[in-house]
């Protein structure tokens, strides 16, 4: 399904094979060794051991933010093309996800915290 969107993907073909070809994308860019900046979304890190592959590739930057943060500020619009938003205003399965209080975090600025991992 060259060039079809995730919403495609996850429809079509399921989110098991949505993280498949994120996968695959994942290991051809660590094993390219080219300097290069990766934004991913919030599932890659947590999909396998993505997050450990770019960390041993280089250095990560990681941007926690609760789950009703980040629903906040998606518009309509952002949920729509988000498949597990979808009919939603909030998934389920975020009640899962573990999501912690950036309060508790002193290195939190404006709700959202950071940390880094280098190689």
């Amino acid at each position: 399904m060259e060039g079809a969107s995730v919403g495609d993907i996850f429809r079509y073909e399921g989110e098991e094979r949505f993280r498949e070809l994120e996968r695959s994308v994942v290991e051809r860019v660590a094993a390219s060794g080219e300097a290069c900046i990766v934004a991913t979304g919030g599932g890659l890190p947590t999909w396998s051991d993505n997050m450990e592959m770019l960390s041993k590739a280089g250095t990560t930057v990681y941007l926690r933010r609760s789950a009703e943060q980040i629903a906040a500020r998606l518009t309509p619009y952002g949920r729509a093309k988000r498949p597990k938003f979808r009919g939603s205003a909030m998934p389920s399965w975020w009640s899962s996800c573990g999501a912690t209080s950036p309060s508790a975090n002193p290195t939190t600025r404006g709700g959202a915290s950071c940390s880094t991992a280098t190689r």
